[in-house]
């Protein structure tokens, strides 16, 4: 009790002294662990144990951490505007099913209850799942404090929490390690507080040559690059030093792709951009090159120069360019070759079927994206943008501005298969054929 008061602030330690009864000194008690500030979790420590709130879609609202013990407890961090956290749920749910009473996960989200049971019920992807959502949630974010998302926190069956990882760890055989109790060699994502006004490289000021005439100014100009840096997210940065008379460009954690991206902005679409390089794994994160994190770690880099603040933004960039194609061995290249592509095109029976396609109502534009509703533009921004390993598609259906904004049916890509998409298009009158065009390419060479 002595230390309770020491810690206590003036007006609680009075409030204390006027209490002559029990139960208002456990409310007290009660009132002042509640305003304790929430402590940051570490790997291998135990989760202090606490009630989780806000439950929906669970079979009770209200809950002790400790009501979990025994089971490996996974908290899938994001929220309902997060496309990507939206998109793992399924697998989320199917290995909730698949380990059944061995494990819990849960979608937590910082959103009110409210707009939690209006996304279960709305989303086309999270009306067709089953995983508990915390909603409102404040305490869990500052147990495991995280910037980015999706992010996963592991709380093992003993109330340790034993990892932080990005979700492409959350697998049934990692899983199955753990509770197993074998060891597991993930990634852990770990976040520090970063500088960015800072330089990337510290240089020892004593070995700088002083300024011998008071009427010259101090120079110190730079560029350079180094491997990963752990614990920031993907971040650039300009920072302009009026009194030093610099320009500081930083890419941090950045891949060479998305340095090239950044510098020369190719826009063109994925299916016309090549990588003609020895080594692709190296250039751009793919799926089938096993987890991000690893890969990033491997294959993200931090590049910055400090240059002279009298040059031109034109200037500028052309020492940066310089800079990447030398310290990289990689150089941008555009081109025109002929490429077999897709093209989309009415059909003889065009008219007939188009009819197939939905009016525009408020009511469908409001759940455009939870129905997975296209437009014949989102259905070519599919083709070109977001399915991999497509050829160049090119929309020659020529419609009337009406008949663009009209919607498809829901979902109606899913698939990279010609012959699926085919069929499908053909629904609508419209005909999918593969031909030959020359198209403009965007091409990485290391030769």
């Amino acid at each position: 009790m002595i230390f309770l008061i020491k810690t206590l602030d003036t007006t609680l330690f009075l409030l204390l002294l006027k209490m002559n009864t029990m139960n208002n000194l456990v409310a007290l008690l009660l009132f002042y662990s509640a305003s304790v500030p929430q402590k940051e979790v570490k790997i291998g420590e135990r989760v202090p144990d606490f009630v989780i709130r806000n439950i929906i879609n669970y079979k009770k609202s209200e809950i002790r951490l400790s009501d979990l013990k025994g089971k490996l407890v996974i908290f899938d961090f994001g929220n309902t505007g997060c496309a990507s956290c939206i998109k793992l749920l399924p697998e989320m749910d199917r290995l909730q099913k698949q380990f059944g009473d061995k494990i819990q996960v849960f979608f937590v989200i910082p959103e009110s209850k409210e707009r939690g049971q209006e996304f279960l019920k709305k989303n086309h992807i999270a009306r067709t799942v089953s995983i508990p959502v915390i909603t409102g949630d404040s305490i869990l974010l500052k147990k495991f404090p995280h910037t980015f998302i999706p992010f996963e926190s592991w709380v093992d069956k003993d109330g340790k929490l034993i990892a932080r990882t990005d979700p492409d760890y959350v697998t049934a055989a990692n899983i199955q390690s753990v509770l197993d109790n074998r060891k597991v060699d993930f990634v852990m994502q770990f976040e520090q507080l970063y500088d960015f006004q800072k330089p990337l490289l510290q240089l020892d000021s004593s070995i700088i040559p002083p300024v011998y005439n008071k009427q010259m100014e101090k120079k110190l100009y730079y560029s350079t690059v180094t491997n990963h840096l752990d614990g920031v997210g993907p971040t650039y940065k300009l920072v302009v030093d009026s009194t030093a008379k610099t320009v500081k460009f930083s890419f941090i954690n950045f891949s060479i792709k998305m340095m090239y991206d950044d510098v020369w902005h190719p826009n063109l679409p994925p299916t016309q951009q090549i990588m003609d390089v020895a080594q692709p794994d190296r250039i751009e994160y793919k799926k089938a090159y096993g987890f991000r994190a690893e890969w990033n770690q491997k294959n993200t880099y931090c590049y910055e120069s400090v240059l002279p603040l009298s040059l031109t933004d034109e200037e500028r960039l052309a020492r940066i360019k310089s800079d990447l194609t030398t310290y990289f061995g990689i150089k941008p290249v555009r081109e025109q070759r002929e490429l077999e592509c897709w093209v989309l095109r009415k059909a003889a029976d065009f008219d007939d079927k188009w009819k197939n396609a939905l009016p525009v109502t408020d009511e469908l534009k409001a759940h455009q994206k939870e129905d997975g509703l296209m437009t014949i533009n989102t259905a070519m921004g599919y083709l070109n943008w977001n399915a991999p390993g497509l050829p160049p598609s090119f929309n020659e259906l020529n419609l009337s501005k009406e008949q663009s904004t009209q919607f498809f049916l829901k979902n109606l890509f899913t698939t990279s298969d010609y012959d699926t998409i085919r069929k499908k298009l053909s629904e609508y009158g419209i005909a999918l054929v593969k031909e030959k065009r020359t198209v403009d390419l965007y091409i990485l060479s290391d030769h």
